[in-house]
């Protein structure tokens, strides 16, 4: 039987502020191949920005968090599940992102806030082929 490597279901982002950009931990999926984030935003005023997903093959830390070098870190073009680049706009809403085949070791969300403020959250999953 196969090895099936997979990414349990992660509260990524919990309840953060939208008052300035924000970015997630990384996660490292070496050996996962399809990942997807559950971008969700809610009671807030307004808020304007896009979602960026970025990875790394030269980033590097422990199990428990601890960056052992902070490597570099590179946009990949990404669109939600309806075919658009994911902006934040309106006091709520929520953004679907799925990633498929996926060459890299290391990856995150970035939300680059242009104004307003709500509270943001992100889930994230995966699984390998």
């Amino acid at each position: 039987m196969a090895d099936k490597r997979f990414l349990p279901r992660f509260h990524l982002i919990n309840a953060t502020s939208m008052g300035a950009s924000v970015t997630s931990a990384a996660t490292r999926i070496e050996y996962i191949d399809n990942i997807g984030y559950e971008v969700l935003w809610s009671a807030g005023t307004s808020p304007v920005g896009t979602i960026t997903i970025q990875v790394s093959n030269d980033h590097d830390e422990t199990d428990n968090g601890v960056v052992l070098t902070v490597g570099n870190w590179q946009d990949v073009g990404v669109v939600d599940s309806a075919g658009v680049a994911p902006t934040i706009s309106g006091a709520s809403g929520d953004h679907f992102i799925s990633l498929n085949q996926l060459p890299w070791k290391w990856v995150r969300l970035v939300y680059n806030r242009t104004s307003g403020t709500a509270t943001l959250d992100v889930w994230i999953t995966g699984k390998g082929v």
